[in-house]
């Protein structure tokens, strides 16, 4: 079976993949969604292309606990408002990492990676049409449609 684009990695780097990504994936299934689950494998690839790959040193677990820490910190993971929700604490003790590990880990990704709350490209796939960004360009699309005179007067957004 071949794999997605998104989860190529280099051969040195194939089985540390597939140690994080067996950790993330039975998390993810386990306490999360599929979605957290495939975010997880996408940026691990992703880890394991820099060079240096940062995931060299370090144990799988601390990888795997800072990932989907960091993607938890970008779609609000920690916010009772929405779910999933989770308490750092909880993902970090299920993990059996230290949150200090879990949270310099996902530090030094989301740093690698530019990850923030405002970054779609870390964003869930179901939370992306809620994504401010995305609202705004479409706002911005609409307004500009609307000046150029496409819009009838009924759909007009003032």
């Amino acid at each position: 079976m071949t794999k997605p684009a998104g989860e190529k990695v280099p051969k040195q780097m194939q089985s540390k993949f597939e140690e994080i990504t067996a950790l993330t994936d039975a998390f993810c299934d386990q306490y999360l969604n599929t979605e957290y689950a495939e975010l997880s494998r996408q940026l691990t690839a992703v880890l394991c292309r820099l060079q240096p790959s940062p995931l060299v040193k370090g144990q799988p677990k601390s990888w795997a606990c800072g990932i989907v820490h960091a993607l938890g910190k970008v779609n609000n993971l920690y916010s009772h408002y929405q779910p999933p929700y989770m308490k750092v604490s909880e993902l970090c003790q299920l993990f059996g990492v230290a949150q200090k590990t879990a949270t310099a880990k996902s530090k030094q990704i989301r740093q690698l990676m530019n990850m923030h709350e405002m970054n779609v490209n870390w964003c869930l796939p179901s939370q992306r049409e809620k994504h401010p960004l995305i609202q705004l360009a479409s706002f911005e699309r609409k307004l500009e449609i609307q000046r150029k005179g496409y819009l009838k007067r009924t759909d007009r957004l003032y």
